[in-house]
């Protein structure tokens, strides 16, 4: 057989790989919906890690506040060694809104990722049985704690959601929400299909009693990022709990940049990942 036909063969199989990936997810992505569970409200922590984030933390905060939860709910921000005005900020919006409280990160990092070691600390100073998390430049709708908190049946253990930045004007912009629209279909369908593949931690959720079984970040910590994805698939290999995907209820967050300094640093980092799934 020569390198041609060999060429084709590869072609085929690896075409034939590709749609059927496609036919799954697009499976999944007609599954119905897991039905909100009929359960006592859970007590709420939304929290929220902020470096550097003065111009965009305001409406994040607006936001969150508008949120339409009727059980006890708060919200953390934690301010990761800003040099800005962020720490200033959420304490002055804190006199006037109980619900809001203001965690300051330590110097020194716990974990190699400072995002964690970040939420770490305001997962220890959360009072909630849900732990809720969103990014400073999120706008998260008014339902979002509410029907969040919903799918949390009693076998649920993790919930993600679909984030979408905000339509930029600029090609590139248009370009980077359609690969953004990709990765929220992968999410989607995976999670219905009980193989979850991917999250964000603008929109994710999960149970206290989760993390503290998984021991926290402790085993993802020496991982730069992944404190959505890595911890997402900690829970899948625990095999204990299950996770679904939020439809209802997507977040949406400030255009991405349309800098290709930054867009290449962000994709070579999220590339990153891979190496460490395991599979």
């Amino acid at each position: 057989m020569d390198a041609k036909i060999w060429l084709d063969v590869i072609l085929a199989v690896a075409g034939a790989v590709y749609l059927l990936s496609v036919l799954w997810l697009v499976i999944g992505l007609h599954r119905p919906t897991p039905a909100p569970a009929r359960l006592p409200l859970p007590a709420l922590s939304i929290i929220v890690a902020a470096r550097n984030e003065e111009q965009a933390l305001p409406a994040c905060l607006a936001a969150l506040r508008g949120q339409s939860y009727a059980g006890e709910w708060e919200v953390i921000v934690v301010d990761d060694r800003s040099s800005d005005r962020t720490g200033e900020l959420v304490e002055q919006m804190a006199q006037e809104w109980p619900a809001l409280s203001l965690v300051r990160a330590s110097q020194q990092l716990v974990f190699r990722c400072p995002k964690k070691s970040a939420l770490a600390q305001g997962i220890a100073a959360a009072k909630g049985e849900i732990l809720l998390f969103t990014d400073a430049d999120c706008r998260p709708p008014s339902a979002w704690a509410r029907e969040t908190a919903a799918l949390f049946a009693k076998d649920v253990g993790l919930v993600a959601g679909h984030a979408r930045p905000q339509r930029g004007f600029s090609f590139v912009q248009r370009l980077l929400a359609l690969d953004n629209l990709a990765v929220g279909a992968l999410g989607a369908g995976s999670f219905a299909m009980g193989k979850p593949l991917s999250c964000t931690g603008r929109n994710l959720a999960y149970r206290r009693q989760v993390y503290e079984e998984l021991g926290g970040f402790s085993r993802i910590g020496h991982l730069v990022g992944g404190d959505d994805v890595y911890f997402m698939r900690l829970v899948t290999q625990s095999g204990r709990w299950r996770q679904v995907f939020n439809r209802s209820a997507a977040v949406s967050c400030l255009p991405v940049s349309a800098q290709w300094a930054q867009i290449l640093h962000q994709k070579m980092r999220h590339a990153a990942k891979g190496g460490h799934y395991g599979g």
